[in-house]
């Protein structure tokens, strides 16, 4: 990460912090607070230190993307019809159009440092940038997505969360260490289900509950519960870290 390179540069440079801030013009305490409590800084702050120590400044394409996805989730809360299908839907192809045309990408709403990716953005060559638009927007599918699954509501899922919750909180360390990583696994091929077939609809099927015997004496498995592998690991996530979970919205499902 360009943060951790430019600690390095800090901490073998010859000046002094305060000779560094002055030079840059950066407030020393925000530099301090960088170098020794490893807080996150502003992207121009970045790029004023990238300059001081002769660092070229590249965005990933992760982050670009985040920020072109956030922007076309502004063009849609906006109430723009014509980002609308008539059933309420996202209309992609009209965003894409939209902003493949314009010259810079809107940027309401936006703090500094989105804005400021989203300069970098606008530098890009045309096909690297139609590139991470089709990735960006790509995301939005979800609302189609979860229509096109079990059409599960909100609500049903969080009753499957809470299922699968009490049945991983009853899992020995090593069983749910064994769980993680067929959860991830299963993730990357969610992943890979999405590279190929533009495609959410990727679910894994959990039994929570122990067999047991219905009054004809057969064997009926216990409750079952219908997730995403991208859903599950962020709860075991929040578990872990002693949290609740719960989606907040629809992109929480797949992204």
């Amino acid at each position: 990460m360009i943060e951790d390179t430019l600690r390095k540069h800090i901490g073998r440079s010859k000046e002094s912090l305060n000779a560094i801030a002055k030079a840059t013009s950066i407030d020393y305490g925000t530099l301090y607070r960088f170098v020794h409590e490893k807080r996150n800084i502003q992207v121009h702050i970045v790029q004023k230190l990238c300059s001081y120590f002769g660092l070229e400044l590249k965005y990933t394409d992760s982050r670009i993307v985040a920020a072109v996805r956030r922007v076309a989730q502004s063009l849609v809360a906006r109430s723009r019809k014509d980002f609308k299908h008539r059933n309420g839907r996202i209309n992609e192809d009209a965003l894409h159009q939209f902003l493949i045309s314009q010259e810079r990408l809107p940027a309401f709403g936006a703090d500094e440092n989105e804005r400021e990716v989203a300069g970098y953005y606008d530098t890009l060559a045309a096909d690297h940038k139609a590139r991470l638009l089709r990735d960006a927007l790509a995301g939005l599918a979800a609302g189609n997505a979860f229509n096109q699954m079990s059409v599960k509501c909100i609500s049903e899922i969080d009753r499957d969360l809470q299922e699968f919750k009490n049945a991983y909180q009853q899992l020995e360390d090593d069983e749910k260490d064994l769980l993680e990583r067929w959860v991830s696994k299963a993730e990357e091929l969610q992943r890979e289900e999405y590279k190929l077939q533009r495609s959410h609809c990727f679910i894994i099927k959990v039994s929570v509950g122990h067999s047991y015997c219905d009054e004809n004496g057969e064997e009926v498995d216990g409750n079952r519960v219908t997730l995403t592998p991208i859903l599950m690991r962020k709860a075991i996530n929040a578990w872990k870290g002693g949290k609740e979970f719960a989606p907040k919205n629809i992109f929480d499902l797949f992204t």
